[in-house]
């Protein structure tokens, strides 16, 4: 069986990861749990510290798999990314000079794998590259393209909002609760002259509209993320399967 790495951006990633390979995906990952590189710019020496050594001692014939699911920041084409990654595997794979290249997964546009299979005298290595892409939401003006997007995306579904609405420190309408997320707290904040443009941002606004903290006061903040994507998967789990398939694709195609 591959020996199989996953490496997220940050903690968000490895919260959706890990439910989606529960609930989501129909092939079983047999990784450990996702890492965390702490930041783009950390992928580079997060892998190779962690996969050189499985292909250094690697045996001939067996193969490593890496899972990368990464940010897209304002400016930055697809591209560039797959270089990037590109790169990295070329790293690995330097003692036997080998040159890989990505080739984009069908059907999946932000979807992309790296292959060298194994042979009689050397190990292989397979990288399959995840690029956040999540839905466009109307009339928000998003910088960067994140794995947050994903979670604001489930989080205004209307069945979702509305289990918001109706808690009992709340007592409100899930329009209203929309109204002001995505609408008057930004404005206010805007016209204050304060940058409103991420993800982030709107999910902050999502924690004030709801209450959060008043109604679950031992809470940390990360909770939301799993009380949003628990209630999008019991009350609208077609939305929370169409929001997040790329994400099972990303599993299913590092084991193909």
């Amino acid at each position: 069986m591959n020996k199989v790495f996953v490496f997220c951006e940050g903690p968000t990633d490895q919260v959706i990861y890990a439910t989606v390979k529960e609930s989501l995906s129909q092939v079983q990952v047999p990784a450990e749990k996702p890492i965390s590189v702490g930041g783009k710019s950390n992928f580079h020496p997060r892998i190779l510290e962690t996969v050189a050594p499985e292909l250094t001692a690697g045996e001939p014939g067996s193969y490593t798999s890496i899972l990368v699911f990464r940010d897209r920041d304002a400016g930055e084409e697809p591209s560039a990314i797959q270089d990037a990654f590109a790169g990295i595997a070329r790293e690995l794979l330097r003692q036997w000079q080998l040159q890989p290249a990505f080739a984009p997964v069908q059907s999946w546009p932000n979807l992309f794998r790296l292959d060298e299979p194994p042979t009689l005298e050397r190990p292989g290595l397979c990288l399959v590259l995840h690029i956040a892409a999540p839905p466009q939401l109307e009339n928000l003006s998003l910088k960067n393209l994140t794995t947050d997007g994903y979670v604001l995306a489930l989080a205004l579904q209307d069945e979702v909002l509305e289990r918001f609405a109706v808690e009992s420190k709340v007592k409100s309408s899930s329009d209203v609760l929309r109204k002001l997320i995505t609408h008057e707290v930004p404005e206010a904040i805007s016209n204050g002259g304060i940058v409103f443009d991420e993800d982030k941002d709107y999910l902050a606004a999502y924690l004030c509209a709801a209450r959060f903290w008043t109604v679950r006061r031992a809470e940390e903040k990360e909770r939301l993320l799993h009380v949003i994507l628990d209630r999008a998967l019991r009350y609208t789990p077609e939305a929370f399967r169409c929001v997040l398939n790329s994400w099972g694709a990303a599993m299913k195609e590092v084991m193909r």
